[in-house]
């Protein structure tokens, strides 16, 4: 069985809890994660976590309306039975879904690992939507 884990930016450090989840996982099923660089980071996967572990597969994030074209390139990159998305952001666990919605094959299951923190809704959402529109 195959799993793919979607992480909304590989730039960044929330690439670890999706990296962390991937080397539990791996121990018993073929990983792969995917997500999107932005030219905020350096276009490249974050350092601590690109240890050629994993099979990343890496789209290029875009700006509103153009990134609508990334959030295509994603969901057909997405080939596991099973999906997982880190964190409950549009380019996380909105792509899980709409690959579900469009896709003719029926997965076996789609987790969406929430995790909140008191700043976190208000900060994150903030900032990662004013680096797509600005």
């Amino acid at each position: 069985m195959k799993i793919s884990i979607i992480s909304f930016d590989l730039g960044n450090n929330c690439l670890g809890r999706a990296y962390l989840l991937g080397k539990v996982l791996s121990r018993h099923y073929d990983v792969d994660i995917h997500g999107f660089v932005f030219p905020y980071s350096g276009n490249k996967i974050w350092k601590p976590c690109d240890t050629n572990e994993f099979y990343y597969k890496v789209i290029q994030g875009r700006n509103f309306p153009f990134f609508l074209k990334s959030m295509t390139d994603m969901i057909r990159s997405i080939n596991g039975d099973v999906i997982y998305a880190s964190k409950a952001t549009l380019p996380s666990y909105g792509v899980a879904l709409l690959k579900k919605f469009f896709s003719l094959i029926t997965f076996k299951c789609i987790f969406g690992l929430l995790f909140f923190s008191k700043t976190s809704i208000f900060y994150h959402s903030m900032s990662f939507f004013s680096r797509i529109f600005f």
